[in-house]
């Protein structure tokens, strides 16, 4: 028997309490992750050339602080 679960928003407490569970009961469990939305848009950006370049770690650090 195969059983497929969605889940959003899942924690490590609760993917471990599922693979404790599945453990217990002898289950082979597979668990597929999906990027998050913040992630995918990153990732977006990234190949439409909206990055910051910087020389160096100072002069990064300096625009992050300000």
């Amino acid at each position: 028997m195969t059983i497929h679960i969605t889940a959003k928003n899942v924690n490590k407490d609760f993917t471990n309490a599922l693979k404790s569970l599945a453990k217990l009961a002898d289950v082979k469990l597979t668990i597929k992750k999906e990027p998050s939305e913040e992630l995918l848009r990153s990732i977006k950006d990234v190949k439409n050339g909206k990055v910051e370049k910087f020389k160096d770690f100072a002069s990064y650090k300096k625009a992050m602080d300000s």
